[in-house]
């Protein structure tokens, strides 16, 4: 006799082989939100995330009819071999959902496994979820049939070789061909165009809702300065809309959003891992694009949270069970750590005593030289024997007992929970990548200003710059020149130097913010261009009648703020890069001796001549470098 008591579950598993590399499946699978919307699955909705738990309220329909309710566990994955799902259910044909996949590499093709572990609300419903289950798993084989084909098709580059999905919106190619002869008629790039204008017509929903100008740019292969100018001129003619987005710092993916810098909220609270954080321009504003609905009318729909896709810069995401182990490899190179999702604890993970000397400048206790553990100032976090490839570290209920590890090449990390509940554990990297058009260089960016010279933060709304470059010119002689020629002479020779230092400022990617009598303030988003731009003034500048440019640069952070129907500098890094320009001498460039370091290869070919002096309303005396003069 059959048993009826046995729980009504079943498990599943596919397999297939492609001729495609790892890394390739990856980037199409671990896109959850394009996968469950390509295989047919219905848009599912968020609820609030229940504080002190790693798990958020989800809804959705099962075949559009059935409602689901549903509480989501983070995804568990490593990048490029693995990643699965949890789902525990309080309505709908399912009790219990794991499902995953694995990647494995043999003679240059891959092995997909995918699998499912499923329990059904009852017996009788186990038919019926083993045919959806399996026609899920032939359709996302399916799927990545169609990414191959995509490859070789004309359209290859203009939807980045994704499969081309069946559309909920349509383009309207009329109005959309009109548009793009009006953008090559501005003088755009006809290829450029043509990209853009095959996107529209042919990309799926999700790409036309979430344009991405920087990876749009990089999928392409085209220059990222020229794909933003597009963009931006396809925005002013109403081809586009444009909105700009806050990122989370911790999992990094955007959410909240407004079509005006003036719009932005100072603040924000990301639910999902649970941290509150500041508006920051150059780091956590970024800039994307949609279609006009005039042109294609895309409703944005959301088929899964938290896939692995959503953070490419985590490495590995593991839940780790109250009172268990999880083990860890770790890269070969720098810049990663360890975080607890949502309690947000970190713990930097170093590869030798010297980063960590330098990092925390000899905090560490004094410990044997066989071991690899370092702490900042507390008791010994974990051990490791001479010779070990395991590492173990242990969280307790206030977190990890230090701010780093040195990590020995070749060790794992064997982490285990002094807690009394599960939590997820992330191996990420710290530093940010540069695939995000933010803030801070967009508003720099010439076509910006001059296409939208009206978005600008609110009359009075601050926004903060983590990292910002600041650059002083001053006309030395100039009063006395007045005097000697007059005021509409001297003025017309002033008014070319401004002319002069704004186009040089903006072909090195910076912007003047204003003029102070006849000396100018202009930033940049980063040292380099700066700099750049301070050795093409002095190099070009005429110095007619003897009249020689000073310039002074400083870099740090700063507070961005609406004033005068434009975006003003503030803050001690603008002060002091002032107080730099005026300690040097006509035709000279003078800026700090740690900005000198960050720059030394644009430098390296000039005189340098270091210098201590005090400048206005600072303490501590100043080490600056002179260059040239």
């Amino acid at each position: 006799m059959p048993n009826n008591n046995r729980k009504p579950e079943m498990r599943l598993q596919m397999e297939r082989t492609f001729d495609l590399a790892p890394e390739r499946i990856w980037e199409l699978l671990s896109n959850n939100n394009r996968l469950n919307r390509a295989i047919g699955l219905d848009p599912v909705y968020k609820g609030v995330a229940a504080a002190g738990s790693i798990s958020r309220s989800m809804t959705s329909t099962a075949a559009k009819v059935w409602p689901m309710q549903w509480e989501e566990y983070p995804f568990e994955w490593e990048q490029g071999r693995w990643y699965e799902v949890f789902r525990d259910y309080s309505r709908g044909p399912m009790r219990m959902f794991r499902s995953g996949i694995e990647l494995t590499e043999e003679d240059g093709r891959t092995k997909l496994r995918l699998y499912s572990n499923v329990r059904a609300a009852s017996r009788a419903l186990l038919p019926l979820i083993r045919r959806i289950a399996v026609s899920s798993m032939k359709k996302t084989f399916a799927y990545v049939d169609q990414a191959i084909d995509a490859a070789s098709s004309e359209l290859a580059l203009a939807i980045r070789h994704l499969p081309v999905m069946a559309k909920n919106s349509a383009a309207d190619k009329a109005k959309l061909s009109i548009l793009a002869n009006r953008l090559v008629e501005q003088g755009c790039d006809i290829e450029l165009v043509r990209l853009l204008q095959a996107t529209l017509e042919e990309g799926g929903d999700e790409e036309i809702a979430e344009m991405q100008p920087f990876r749009l740019a990089d999928s392409w292969g085209m220059e990222r300065g020229e794909v933003l100018k597009l963009l931006l001129r396809a925005t002013q003619i109403g081809m586009l809309n444009l909105e700009w987005r806050l990122i989370c710092p911790n999992c990094r993916v955007a959410d909240t959003g407004a079509s005006v810098l003036a719009e932005l909220p100072g603040s924000y609270h990301c639910d999902w891992c649970g941290v509150d954080y500041d508006a920051v321009f150059d780091r956590y504003v970024e800039l994307c694009f949609s279609a006009h609905r005039e042109i294609r009318d895309v409703k944005r729909s959301i088929y899964c949270v938290g896939s692995p896709a959503f953070s490419p810069h985590i490495r590995t995401q593991r839940l780790l069970r109250a009172g268990e182990s999880v083990t860890l490899d770790v890269p070969h190179d720098e810049g990663w750590r360890l975080r607890v999702l949502r309690g947000n604890e970190k713990l930097r993970l170093l590869r030798n005593r010297a980063a960590f000397d330098s990092t925390y400048n000899g905090r560490a206790e004094t410990i044997s030289p066989e071991s690899s553990i370092l702490c900042g100032d507390a008791s010994l976090l974990s051990s490791v024997h001479p010779g070990s490839s395991m590492l173990t570290i242990e969280l307790d209920a206030q977190g990890w007992k230090s701010e780093a590890v040195v990590v020995l090449p070749g060790q794992e990390l064997h982490i285990h929970s002094r807690r009394d509940k599960d939590v997820m554990i992330v191996l990420e990297r710290e530093a940010w990548g540069d695939s995000v058009a933010t803030a801070a260089h967009v508003t720099l960016f010439p076509e910006f200003r001059t296409l939208f010279a009206s978005d600008v933060l609110a009359p009075g709304q601050q926004v903060g710059i983590q990292s910002l470059t600041v650059l002083f010119t001053d006309l030395c002689g100039s009063t006395a020149y007045y005097e000697q020629v007059g005021d509409a002479e001297a003025y017309g020779y002033v008014r070319e130097m401004f002319d002069f230092l704004d186009r040089t400022v903006q072909a090195h990617r910076g912007a003047v913010v204003k003029t102070i009598g006849d000396a100018v303030m202009a930033v940049f988003d980063r040292p380099e261009e700066g700099v750049l731009a301070a050795l093409h003034i002095q190099e070009h500048w005429p110095a007619a009648n003897g009249l020689r440019l000073r310039v002074g640069l400083h870099h740090g952070p700063a507070v961005t703020v609406g004033m005068n129907g434009r975006n003003d500098y503030f803050g001690r890094t603008v002060n002091l890069a002032s107080r730099i320009q005026a300690s040097g001498n006509p035709g000279e460039i003078v800026l700090a001796s740690d900005m000198a370091n960050l720059v030394g290869d644009q430098i390296a070919h000039k005189r340098q001549t270091p210098f201590t002096t005090a400048l206005k309303g600072v303490e501590e005396l100043a080490h600056l470098v002179r260059i040239g003069g």
